[in-house]
């Protein structure tokens, strides 16, 4: 009898903030696991302070990449966008920012990125809804 592999997906958390980049780790984490149980699925997440490291690790096997807009190294989230676009690379990017500013939404989005989201008290549980959402359009499953 042959057994079927678990889907697995990667995500990745760039966001220098130390303190608001656990919090979110571990609550997607959380929900995502549980969410995985019930849907056969699993989730590695990642997490990067640095822009240079996360930047080091993206590659074909990250589905998600939650990102701040303002970053260190006078770096924000455009530019995180032109690279993943310059290699070609396949996963979602989710924006996640304090700024209010409908210029920088739109931006952002024409950029490439997949969402732009507020921080506010609804983030986190926005971030795992689109979380569960692209996971779902990959496994091809329908509710």
């Amino acid at each position: 009898m042959e057994t079927q592999a678990i889907p697995n997906f990667k995500i990745v958390i760039l966001d220098d903030n130390d303190f608001y980049n656990k919090i979110l780790t571990r609550f997607l984490s959380e929900s995502l696991k549980k969410t995985g149980l019930l849907k056969g699925f699993t989730v590695d997440i990642f997490s990067f302070t640095s822009v240079k490291d996360c930047l080091n690790n993206l590659d074909n096997s990250v589905d998600i990449l939650f990102t701040d807009y303002f970053l260190s190294d006078d770096c924000n989230a455009t530019h995180i966008i032109d690279f993943i676009n310059e290699k070609v690379l396949t996963c979602k990017v989710i924006v996640v920012s304090q700024i209010q500013n409908m210029k920088t939404c739109a931006l952002t989005i024409l950029a490439g990125a997949y969402e732009f989201i507020k921080k506010d008290k609804k983030t986190m549980f926005e971030c795992n809804g689109i979380a569960e959402a692209i996971i779902t359009e990959k496994l091809g499953v329908t509710n």
